[in-house]
């Protein structure tokens, strides 16, 4: 696999992968822990770095397939969340990346606003914006972008109109001073990952 090499800065940065499922955000995650990995500490993140207390966690396979919680009870664990995102940057992630480390996270507090039913969330998707603008924000945001018959055609867990829906949501939700590049999830893993490593290197120094 052809990659670039990346020289090892001081100080850490974190980096976001996100998309609707199927785009490749794990395939795409653990090419770029290996490309990193060479030149400095890496640490994989999936959604956030949990604190708080939470129920034995297993395999979801139908992440769809169970009914929102009531509302109260949504907002509730719009809270949980909030905190426990707070917490794990400042315990985990903060002084993991004062020391030079790199983290490279998937998912992140923003698909809570682009896909609120996989966490059976059943709150307005203005105020997860809102309470995300709060917490600490990545230094890179990749998204990954491909057409929705490309996505249908890789994955069917979601249908035409959610997937429809979340390409166009994560090209709005994004808060705009954040420094967000989108990928063509459609190229093969090599190219792609030679471009994600490109945009990496533009928040080195």
């Amino acid at each position: 696999m052809r990659t670039a090499r990346l020289r090892k800065s001081v100080t850490g940065r974190a980096v976001l992968l996100c998309g609707p499922d199927g785009t490749g955000k794990s395939t795409l995650a653990a090419g770029l822990l290996r490309s990193l990995a060479a030149t400095r500490p890496v640490k994989h993140v999936h959604h956030r770095a949990p604190v708080l207390p939470r129920r034995a966690v297993q395999t979801e396979t139908r992440p769809y397939g169970r009914p929102p919680y009531a509302r109260w009870l949504s907002l509730l664990k719009v809270g949980y969340l909030f905190v426990d995102f707070a917490l794990g940057w400042r315990i985990h992630i903060r002084p993991f990346l004062r020391s030079g480390g790199w983290l490279v996270m998937e998912r992140g507090w923003w698909d809570l606003a682009v896909d609120p039913r996989r966490y059976r969330l059943d709150v307005p998707t203005s105020l997860i914006r809102q309470v995300g603008r709060l917490l600490p924000q990545p230094d890179l945001v990749l998204v990954l972008d491909a057409p929705v018959a490309a996505v249908l055609a890789r994955k069917s867990e979601l249908d035409e109109y959610e997937l429809t829906r979340q390409t166009v949501l994560w090209r709005t939700v994004l808060p705009k001073r954040l420094r967000v590049v989108f990928l063509d999830a459609t190229r093969s893993i090599d190219v792609l990952l030679v471009d994600a490593l490109a945009a990496i290197r533009t928040i080195e120094s």
